[in-house]
C-alpha cells in the first residue's frame, strides 16, 4: 500500500510539472513576441503573478496586461472546470518573470512554483519566485521542511535589443 501511494504521488507531480512546464512555455511565447514592451511583463521577483488577484482588464489594456491576465488566470486554473468553478491544476501555482541582465542582450528568468505534495529538496538560492511561501499546512511534513515542497520549473528568455543605424 506504502509503495502503490509513492507511485500515485510521483504520477501526480509528473502530471504537474508537465503543466507547468507548459504554462511556462506559454508566456515564454507571448514575451518573445511581444520583446518591444517586455519591460511591462516584468512581476515581483518573489510574488509573482497568480497568487493574488489577476491584473485587471480594461478597454485600454496593453497587449501586456492582457497576456499577463491570461497567464494568470491559467496558473489558477480557469482551464479546468468544476461544477464550483475553476481547479487549480498546481496548488498554489504563481509565475515570475525577472531581467538577469541588462545591456545589448537582456535575458528574462520566467519561473512557474507551485505546492508539492512531500519534501524533496530547495530550489537553487538563485530562485526566489515563491520563496517561503510553501511551507503548509501546519504540522505537515512540508511545514517541518522549510521551502523543500516549494516545485518549480524556469527558463531563459534572451531578447536582443534592435540597435538604430
Amino acid at each position: 500500500a506504502h509503495l502503490h501511494t509513492r507511485l500515485l504521488v510521483s504520477e501526480m507531480e509528473s502530471f504537474q510539472r508537465t503543466r507547468a512546464l507548459n504554462l511556462l512555455e506559454d508566456m515564454a511565447d507571448r514575451l518573445k513576441t511581444n520583446p518591444a514592451a517586455a519591460e511591462a511583463y516584468l512581476t515581483d521577483e518573489k510574488d509573482g503573478i497568480g497568487a493574488t488577484d489577476c491584473p485587471s482588464l480594461s478597454v485600454g489594456s496593453t497587449r501586456a496586461v492582457r497576456d499577463l491576465n491570461a497567464w494568470c488566470l491559467a496558473l489558477r486554473g480557469s482551464a479546468v472546470r468544476a461544477s464550483t468553478g475553476a481547479v487549480a491544476e498546481l496548488p498554489l501555482a504563481r509565475g515570475c518573470v525577472q531581467a538577469l541582465a541588462d545591456g545589448v542582450d537582456t535575458v528574462y528568468l520566467l519561473t512557474v512554483v507551485w505546492q508539492g505534495a512531500r519534501p524533496l529538496s530547495r530550489p537553487p538560492g538563485r530562485l526566489p519566485c515563491g520563496e517561503g511561501g510553501y511551507d503548509s499546512p501546519p504540522g505537515s511534513d512540508c511545514a517541518q521542511r522549510a521551502d523543500m515542497c516549494r516545485r518549480y520549473v524556469s527558463t531563459q528568455v534572451q531578447l536582443t535589443r534592435m540597435q538604430e543605424s
